[in-house]
């Protein structure tokens, strides 16, 4: 039952995935163009060159992260729907450690702008879980508008405070070389050595999360290593 139940589990995203192409191929039928030869340029746009994949990992990384995030909270009972915002101000707070720390070198500031991202992310994330553990707030409200807060803050901070001088458009000056990330190619590499030690260590030390209290209210987290 097991075994089923896990293959059922792998093959739920493979037919999602079929369903949305033939979908999308009724739809582009019926506007009078070839199904076949739009997911060819589709696929050749997306696969077709080591850029395009290096693109596709750049932008998907954060998502995956995000998605982890959520996935994270969830195994514990809880919906964490902030994982936008909680980016936002990680995102932000390396920024901030890339502008001002550029005389380190790479490999001090590097994993400075990953920590720094971290507990941007942590404590952001850490503001509706005590209201939820303190105040009973549902997560999915408060962590929702904690999403649109950090928009509204990274936002008013990029343009009032930390404009690069003399932009049309609103953004930061560049962080420092140091504090960047290798690419391939043209196009930066989505990730580094720290993420993927930090994610190993996850996997090695096996941790397991359950939710303590009900539906009503999570009153702790128990936490399994080993």
């Amino acid at each position: 039952m097991k075994t089923w139940h896990r293959l059922a589990n792998a093959l739920l995203p493979v037919v999602a995935v079929a369903a949305a192409f033939l979908v999308g191929g009724l739809v582009v039928t019926a506007i009078g163009e070839s199904p076949f030869r739009i997911y060819a340029i589709l696929f050749r746009g997306a696969f077709g060159s080591v850029d395009a994949v290096g693109l596709i990992l750049f932008n998907a990384c954060p998502l995956i992260f995000a998605g982890l995030a959520v996935a994270f909270a969830f195994r514990a009972g809880l919906f964490n729907i902030g994982a936008e915002g909680q980016l936002t101000v990680g995102a932000f707070l390396a920024t901030m450690v890339g502008l001002h720390a550029g005389g380190a070198p790479a490999i001090v500031l590097v994993p400075l702008c990953v920590l720094a991202a971290a507990a941007g992310g942590a404590v952001w994330g850490a503001i509706p879980g005590l209201l939820r553990a303190k105040l009973g707030v549902h997560e999915v409200i408060n962590t929702i508008m904690m999403n649109f807060i950090a928009s509204g803050l990274t936002g008013y901070l990029t343009v009032y405070v930390f404009k690069e001088p003399g932009q049309m458009i609103p953004h930061t000056a560049r962080i420092a070389q140091a504090a960047r990330i290798p690419r391939l190619g043209d196009v930066p590499i989505p990730g580094n050595p720290q993420l993927s030690g930090i994610k190993v260590l996850f996997q090695f030390w096996g941790i397991d999360l359950g939710a303590c209290g009900g539906i009503s209210m999570s009153r702790g987290l128990e936490v399994t290593i080993g």
